[in-house]
C-alpha cells in the first residue's frame, strides 16, 4: 500500500519538473548575463493550466482525501454502534 502512495506521489508530481525553464538574459548595467527562470511553454499552455493543475489537484488534494475520511469515519461509527449493542446485550 505504501509503495502504490509513493508511487502515484512520483506520477503526479512529474510534470512539475517540467514547468519551468532557464533563460539566460543580458544585464547591460552590470556588464554580464543572467540566469532567469520563467514559465515553460508547457506551463503557459492553458489546456495543461485546467487539466492538471486545477482538476487533477482538486482530486488528489481535496476529494479524494475527503472521501477517504467520509468513509473511515462511517465506518468508525458503525464499529461503535455494533460494540455499544454488544455492551448492552452483554449487560442484561
Amino acid at each position: 500500500m505504501l509503495a502504490m502512495v509513493v508511487l502515484l506521489a512520483i506520477i503526479y508530481n512529474i510534470p512539475s519538473f517540467f514547468e519551468h525553464d532557464i533563460k539566460n538574459v543580458s544585464n547591460d548595467c552590470l556588464s554580464r548575463v543572467e540566469s532567469q527562470l520563467v514559465y515553460s511553454a508547457m506551463r503557459t499552455d492553458k489546456l495543461y493550466f485546467i487539466l492538471y493543475k486545477t482538476l487533477i489537484y482538486f482530486l488528489f488534494r481535496f476529494l479524494f482525501p475527503l472521501a477517504c475520511l467520509t468513509y473511515l469515519n462511517a465506518r468508525l461509527v458503525n464499529i461503535q454502534k455494533v460494540f455499544s449493542r454488544r455492551l448492552i446485550l452483554t449487560a442484561s
